[in-house]
């Protein structure tokens, strides 16, 4: 009874807490600008990243990733490098629905990735590295009308045994589609 009562005078429904799982899968889309803290030299790169992925319920979801780079070409002292970045992996969410309808949503990221990071040199031999990455990351999902939101957010990304880079900051503009 006194949880009624507290629920009624704070003008909250009790069936508002009940956890509703509903599995909606969904795809997307993502711009990434990568920010590469390498060793002497800082590196930044434009990406694309498509997603699927799939809601548990409002509060929680995962989702699969692909990104590539565009090649960056830049003037070295050895000459003309070319570099490149790709990466696969899986990412978690847990979400905040704020407002009535919970359409703002800030979120949480946790997740973990393989990248290989392209170089190459006029003249020399390929430099590919490949390596894990530990992605962390926090950002807003806007839900604009039924199926449709924007995502927007800031990752951190740990690399593993990439000799070359030690992390990498990253801003990210997509959109989703639920099904």
């Amino acid at each position: 009874m006194k949880k009624f009562l507290f629920a009624c005078a704070c003008g909250v429904s009790t069936q508002a807490y009940a956890l509703e799982n509903e599995y909606r899968p969904y795809v997307g889309a993502d711009y990434v600008y990568s920010a590469l803290q390498t060793k002497g030299t800082d590196s930044y790169l434009n990406s694309g990243s498509l997603v699927i992925g799939s809601e548990y319920n409002k509060f929680f979801s995962t989702e699969v990733f692909y990104q590539k780079s565009l090649t960056k070409a830049a003037e070295t002292a050895a000459g003309k490098m070319k570099s490149a970045l790709r990466g696969y992996g899986l990412d978690a969410y847990a979400y905040l629905p704020l407002g009535c309808k919970g359409r703002v949503a800030p979120y949480a990221a946790a997740g973990i990735g393989k990248y290989a990071l392209k170089k190459k040199i006029a003249g020399i031999k390929h430099n590919d590295k490949d390596g894990t990455g530990y992605r962390f990351g926090a950002g807003i999902n806007y839900r604009v009308y039924g199926n449709v939101s924007l995502k927007f957010g800031y990752r951190y990304i740990n690399f593993d045994r990439l000799s070359t880079v030690d992390h990498a900051n990253e801003i990210n503009v997509g959109v989703r589609y639920a099904f």
